[in-house]
């Protein structure tokens, strides 16, 4: 466990802060580690800027992409299981992409990015933190029968896709019989002995306010996490 009371080198300090001020971040947890321990530890800036509760190493925060490293991981993890066959068509799993009249992506395909899942902006499921969560298999049932939800053909491109990982965090509920975060939590976090990250704030987290960067008028606005993709997390 970091103690937020770690020493800062002056000249990493000051590295830190000219880093925030360029990309205008404002607040960070900072922690390096070795196989074995803990090497440094340290808060920057503001967990929220409403309330000035200052970081700290303790700080829990929105992982948001961070979830496709455990997401990957746990479909190779139900794969090496015999659960999940990675060059099976991923209708097989998720019969919305599995649509007639179009090549069929593979689920090895929604995990590298060549599935030809377009990654329309803005990302919905970012939402105002007042605002209430849109249905995970909703969100995805709209997106994939858009008009342009493919934009190439499976397996000719890579390109990043959020859609393709929502998806596949469907198809990872499917092959194992129960919900992606369950999954998750039992062939990751668990072993890993991650009992600090989950896919909502923990009782008692310090919790730090996600922001997305607005008008000149409004430089700053608080966002929520999506309902699949994104968990918080911190530094254990």
């Amino acid at each position: 466990m970091p103690s937020p009371t770690t020493p800062t080198h002056p000249r990493l300090a000051e590295a830190v802060d000219r880093m925030m001020a360029r990309a205008a971040v404002p607040g960070l947890s900072l922690v390096v580690v070795d196989r074995e321990r803990v090497l440094h530890a340290s808060g920057h800036g503001y967990a929220d800027l409403g309330s000035g509760t200052a970081a700290t190493p303790e700080a829990a925060y929105l992982w948001f992409s961070m979830t496709k490293v455990v997401t990957a991981t746990a479909a190779l993890r139900l794969a090496d299981e015999g659960l999940l066959d990675l060059d099976a068509p991923a209708g097989e799993y998720l019969p919305l992409l599995g649509a007639k009249g179009r090549p069929q992506a593979t689920v090895r395909q929604l995990l590298d990015h060549t599935s030809g899942l377009a990654n329309p902006l803005p990302i919905r499921w970012a939402h105002a933190a007042a605002a209430p969560a849109p249905d995970p298999d909703e969100l995805l049932e709209w997106l994939l029968r858009r008009r342009r939800a493919f934009r190439s053909v499976p397996g000719r491109v890579r390109r990043y896709s959020n859609v393709g990982y929502l998806a596949l965090g469907s198809v990872i509920a499917a092959a194992a019989g129960r919900p992606y975060q369950d999954v998750v939590v039992g062939e990751v976090l668990a072993p890993l002995g991650m009992t600090r990250t989950a896919f909502r704030y923990l009782p008692g987290a310090e919790r730090a306010t996600g922001y997305v960067r607005g008008p000149p008028s409004r430089p700053t606005s608080p966002v929520a996490e999506p309902p699949v993709s994104t968990a918080t997390a911190s530094f254990t």
